[in-house]
């Protein structure tokens, strides 16, 4: 089936038409655009979601440069892993402490996979580098400092070439991003960063 697939691609795109795949292997046969790949809307978390679904769109978008989806299903496959008390609309600082190591690993190779000057291991080292701890009460001015650093406030997160590094995946002194926790977002940031410290 495979085989017969790659072969009507290979003949779509020789033409001047959109590719479309046909199939009659299944008792109803189904259609697929290849052209819809460009539409795809960020999946949510929830209680009927499935996080292989979730994780195979970040690849999408990542693989497509669509910064902005990116950024927004990582938050969202994050809270899909990382909730234990069924409110996926948020996750928190204590919830951040119990969440699963290769997966957080798995999320920071994906950011700097494909682009070397993004992702939670080059924030964190911005986050040190400016004098940031992991005490239990983190600086808040600090954060602040950090957060101006990486252009955090600025709403345009298209242009790779044009963004500093660490800028992605955005934090939480951004655009609606401060709804996704539950605390004050230093605690939440270097409860992350310790995470990924010890997660190493």
């Amino acid at each position: 089936m495979f085989r017969q697939i790659q072969q009507k691609i290979s003949r779509a795109t020789e033409g001047e038409q959109k590719p479309t795949i046909t199939t009659k292997n299944y008792s109803e046969s189904f259609v697929f655009n290849l052209g819809s790949l460009a539409n795809l809307p960020v999946l949510s978390a929830g209680k009927a979601a499935d996080s292989n679904d979730l994780y195979e769109r970040l690849k999408h978008f990542l693989a497509e440069e669509e910064w902005e989806k990116a950024n927004d299903q990582t938050w969202e496959w994050m809270k899909q892993i990382g909730v234990q008390d069924g409110d996926y609309s948020q996750l928190s600082p204590e919830e951040i402490q119990n969440f699963s190591c290769p997966k957080l690993k798995d999320i920071d190779y994906l950011w700097l996979s494909h682009s070397t000057k993004f992702g939670f291991t080059r924030q964190r080292e911005i986050y040190e580098r400016l004098g940031g701890t992991y005490a239990e009460k983190p600086d808040l001015e600090l954060y602040r400092q950090f957060a101006q650093k990486l252009r955090w406030k600025e709403e345009s997160i298209s242009n790779k070439e044009a963004a500093l590094e660490g800028h992605l995946p955005l934090g939480f002194e951004s655009l609606e991003n401060y709804q996704q926790i539950r605390d004050q977002p230093e605690i939440f940031q270097a409860a992350l960063f310790l995470r990924l410290k010890n997660c190493r």
